[in-house]
């Protein structure tokens, strides 16, 4: 991305099998089913592989087009979004994992000469959405 970056990481514990949570994280498509934050998500065809194309909407707040940057299957996929001045990327990673309980983790960047100027507002923004995001992850595999 070039420039400064700022990057926003939460670890999850999850009292659900690793298996179920990744299968949670990576169909992507249904990440408006269980977070509240996510109102849209569009896929292209071919699904979560790396190229992929993938638009988010949010409820009320943002729409970005991403592509999917690289998937490890059953462990961790990444998308990246870029603008002129301006990227930024998430990832979802299933940390460690055992029959009943993982860890996971989210994380959330921006970089490029534009990403100085994000402010409070921006840092408020994304704390707040990883923050319920891992509450509704965590709510959703208990009830998977």
């Amino acid at each position: 991305m070039g420039g400064p970056t700022m990057q926003w990481v939460r670890r999850v514990d999850v009292p659900a099998p690793a298996e179920v949570v990744w299968e949670l994280m990576r169909d992507v498509g249904r990440w408006p089913s269980w977070n509240p934050a996510v109102a849209h998500v569009d896929l292209s065809e071919e699904g979560l592989v790396p190229g992929a194309r993938l638009t988010l909407t949010s409820t009320g707040m943002w729409c970005h087009d991403y592509r999917v940057a690289f998937v490890e299957e059953g462990s961790r996929f990444a998308a990246v979004s870029a603008s002129l001045g301006l990227g930024h990327w998430f990832e979802r990673r299933v940390l460690t994992g055992g029959t009943d309980a993982c860890t996971v983790r989210l994380t959330w960047a921006i970089g490029g000469l534009m990403a100085a100027t994000a402010d409070r507002g921006v840092h408020a923004v994304v704390t707040s959405l990883l923050d319920s995001e891992g509450v509704f992850l965590r709510e959703r595999a208990l009830g998977a």
